[in-house]
């Protein structure tokens, strides 16, 4: 079937008799046979390349050659002692396999993460992240077990990418025993696979003074999932006197997960908006947003009293306009956030503007749909594709994200 298939493709001699259909069957099987030769060679003599600083290239060209490769890379992916720089075979090897995501390699690969190098078993565990499938997960979940610290990161970081929901609850267990190296990937997991299972042991890791270094990864991964039950835990640590950076992150998780009226979060809310309590005016605005998210709007009205004084007595400053600006974009009212970034760019376009003033501008431009008047402002910042695209990902550029007419915003 495979010669009949293919006989339109063969360019055969005009003389001579016609071949018979097993000749062409013949003929076919050579080439393809050739073929896969070639593109065996050609695998191999790009993962032989020894330019170290040429990685990036090189599985550009492994990708270029195409999905067949992908059968070719497999052997690279745990290279046998004595095969030349198999660290960096086996590494590139993986990259172009990630970037592929061939399925019907999921059995080899396993067989890597069960049986393999140390250096193999951490990039199949990768691979198969890429891959994904039921078969795919238990061995990553088997990995979980291995002594091999670097394993078991790859094998979290795969499960977080494959999003596999009944791999949060040994990701849970596993963050009350985790070494330090580990609580990062693991709360980046969870936050990816969204599944509130975990709430519980993240709420006992917040209680157990070890939250500080990864709060951030902590609480994303309650908002994400609003995790209401940890929210008591929230709630001592903002009073336990956190820092400056450590308070807004606690006071912007607790706007995103208390429920509307909530007595206990607006009393410990109503505490930081007061000056007494918090001379920090970013903590303090921070407050008053959460609490609007709550339905207790005082606290922004009173901030925006002394936000209409500041300027009243600085109207000729930028500064205090675009101060003004992020807290009612951080409120949601879109149209006085523009306004006031509008002046505070014109009052200071003969002493040089802040790119995010542009930026900000941009995003409250694309709330209100007026997303070619955004793309303006992006353009007017100054900044590279390159620099753009460190803003890329925020709420509010998603339909500039979709939009192939702008993708020269964000790449160079």
């Amino acid at each position: 079937m495979l010669g009949l298939f293919l006989l339109p493709l063969l360019v055969l001699p005009d003389d001579g008799p016609a071949p018979s259909v097993e000749e062409l069957i013949r003929i076919c099987r050579e080439r393809s046979a050739r073929h896969r030769e070639e593109l065996a060679a050609r695998v191999d003599s790009i993962l032989a390349a020894s330019d170290s600083g040429g990685d990036s290239e090189a599985v550009q060209a492994l990708l270029g050659l195409g999905p067949e490769a992908g059968r070719f890379l497999l052997p690279h992916l745990d290279p046998p002692e004595g095969g030349g720089d198999r660290t960096r075979s086996s590494r590139l090897a993986a990259e172009a396999l990630i970037r592929l995501a061939p399925a019907e390699a999921r059995g080899e690969v396993l067989r890597i993460l069960r049986g393999g190098s140390p250096h193999g078993r951490i990039h199949a565990a990768r691979v198969l992240g890429a891959i994904g499938g039921e078969e795919a997960a238990t061995g990553l979940l088997e990995a979980l077990g291995s002594p091999d610290a670097d394993l078991r990161r790859a094998a979290i970081e795969a499960l977080g990418r494959m999003r596999h929901a009944a791999a949060s609850g040994r990701l849970a267990v596993l963050l009350s025993s985790a070494d330090a190296s580990l609580v990062r990937p693991i709360l980046l997991a969870l936050r990816s696979i969204a599944n509130p299972d975990a709430v519980p042991a993240v709420a006992i890791f917040l209680d157990s003074g070890l939250a500080t270094p990864h709060l951030g990864e902590a609480l994303d991964y309650l908002v994400a999932v609003k995790g209401k039950a940890a929210l008591p835990s929230l709630l001592r640590l903002l009073r336990s006197n956190p820092n400056a950076g450590n308070a807004i992150l606690l006071l912007r998780a607790t706007g995103g997960i208390a429920a509307p009226g909530d007595r206990d979060a607006i009393a410990a809310l109503r505490e930081f908006v007061d000056e007494a309590r918090s001379r920090t005016w970013d903590v303090r605005a921070e407050a008053a947003v959460a609490l609007s998210a709550l339905g207790e709007e005082g606290g922004a009205k009173g901030l925006l009293r002394e936000y209409h004084a500041w300027i009243s007595n600085n109207s000729r400053l930028p500064g205090p306009y675009a101060e003004r600006g992020g807290f009612y974009l951080r409120l949601g009212r879109w149209g006085e956030a523009l306004r006031d970034y509008q002046e505070a760019i014109r009052l200071a376009k003969n002493e040089g503007t802040d790119a995010r003033w542009f930026v900000d501008a941009a995003r409250a431009l694309c709330r209100l749909n007026r997303e070619r008047e955004a793309v303006s402002f992006l353009k007017r910042s100054g900044l590279s594709p390159r620099e753009l695209a460190r803003y890329r990902d925020l709420p509010e550029f998603e339909e500039l994200r979709r939009s192939e007419k702008y993708r020269d915003l964000w790449e160079d």
